[in-house]
């Protein structure tokens, strides 16, 4: 049986929209609508049963033996059963997963593969944590950029791009949620408290990140937002501590409308907040980021399905969120923000920075080769940092410089 072509279709689903591979009902019309018209319909339900027994999940996380016998116990024959667990790997991109190591354990992970997503944040000092989230879950890592070097002192080196190092990072474990490639993770830094947190099936998780003299060290995971009503908080999510006491948290169940929960450090629980609508009809959410620009404001991006970013200002004095305005441009990619500047991700290849009310024209254009896939951005000491990832590599670098560095490659 061929697995390029059903593998091919699989990853261009995946490549648009992760969720697929949780969805059986989508999935099937996604691959009904790219592979061609004579394709066996049982090529369709086979691949469909292969989401339903979770197998792109497992085959991510480098447990095939674990996927066939979960095909096994769905009725498959061994051969046929060895074919969905060849396709959906061919798709996801399976690759060989660390070694298995206590969360929080400094220098105990080396990242595989590429991430789908990758977050970043900097502490006073200008210190970044760069987060990513993949196959083998949510990692994180402490960069001086300054320095170039990493505050870990056993780090694990990646080739980069061309002939250019990769950075020294060495990533910790923070978090392991079921389904990762349909899951988000976001993170957020006040004063020295930096917290990074992620969706789950369960809800959404937030564990608090702190420096050490070895790198970085993960607090035991807390519920912040729980799954109530048989919803998932899939992706995306975004979040900003915006004081020592509580934590933000925005989320969609349904990908169209955005919802806010507040975690308060006192145990107070609190309403889900719905805010005001950004989507069309059939449209979906597909990244979400907050950022706290001072003087009393904060801001949320959104980027849609439709290539469409969207802002909305945040008043913390009355705690008021405003309605969502578009970005004029079209062909969005991805979306961050870094205090009050807009970082926008272009299917060209650039990188347009924007003032986050879209007052005004283009701050500055970075070029991308190839466009960038996920986008994150920083202020570290005054500077505007951003990495992204673009096809198999991530980069950081420094806006208006020539410093540009990677902070991973093909593992």
């Amino acid at each position: 049986m061929d697995i390029e072509g059903p593998g091919e279709a699989l990853r261009r689903l995946l490549a648009a929209d992760r969720t697929f591979a949780d969805e059986p009902r989508r999935l099937r019309r996604g691959l009904l609508d790219l592979l061609p018209p004579d394709t066996d319909l049982s090529t369709v339900a086979l691949l469909c049963t292969g989401a339903e027994a979770g197998v792109p999940a497992l085959v991510a996380g480098d447990d095939p033996a674990r996927a066939r016998r979960r095909l096994d116990e769905a009725g498959l024959r061994p051969e046929i059963a060895d074919w969905v667990v060849a396709v959906w790997s061919s798709a996801v991109g399976a690759r060989p997963a660390p070694a298995s190591t206590p969360a929080g354990t400094p220098g105990a992970t080396l990242m595989t593969g590429t991430p789908d997503a990758v977050r970043l944040a900097a502490w006073p000092d200008g210190t970044l944590l760069v987060v990513v989230l993949g196959g083998t879950g949510v990692l994180a890592a402490a960069l001086e950029p300054r320095s170039g070097e990493p505050r870990s002192g056993s780090p694990g080196r990646y080739p980069g791009p061309g002939n250019r190092p990769g950075l020294p990072l060495s990533w910790v474990p923070v978090a392991r949620p079921a389904s990762p490639r349909s899951r988000d993770v976001a993170v957020t830094v006040d004063e020295e408290r930096a917290t990074v947190v992620w969706s789950d099936a369960d809800g959404a998780f937030a564990a608090g990140v702190a420096r050490t003299g070895t790198g970085v060290s993960v607090d035991a995971p807390r519920l912040v937002v729980p799954a109530r009503d048989g919803r998932q908080i899939r992706h995306p999510i975004a979040a900003l501590a915006v004081d020592e006491t509580s934590l933000d948290v925005f989320w969609s169940a349904d990908r169209q409308r955005v919802h806010r929960s507040t975690w308060r450090s006192w145990g107070a629980d609190s309403a889900d907040l719905a805010l005001a609508e950004c989507c069309a009809p059939n449209e979906h959410l597909t990244r979400l980021d907050a950022s706290r620009a001072g003087n009393g404001t904060a801001w949320l991006a959104a980027r849609t399905d439709r290539g469409r970013a969207l802002v909305a200002r945040w008043d913390l004095g009355s705690d008021q969120i405003g309605s969502w305005t578009p970005l004029s441009a079209a062909g969005v990619l991805d979306v961050a923000l870094a205090g009050d500047t807009l970082a926008a991700a272009m299917r060209d290849g650039t990188v347009l920075l924007l003032p986050a009310d879209l007052s005004g024209g283009a701050l500055g254009v970075e070029r991308v080769t190839p466009a960038a896939e996920s986008l994150a951005a920083a202020r570290a000491g005054g500077e505007l940092w951003l990495a992204r990832r673009a096809g198999t590599a991530g980069l950081l670098s420094r806006w208006a410089s020539d410093e540009a560095r990677s902070l991973w490659a093909p593992g």
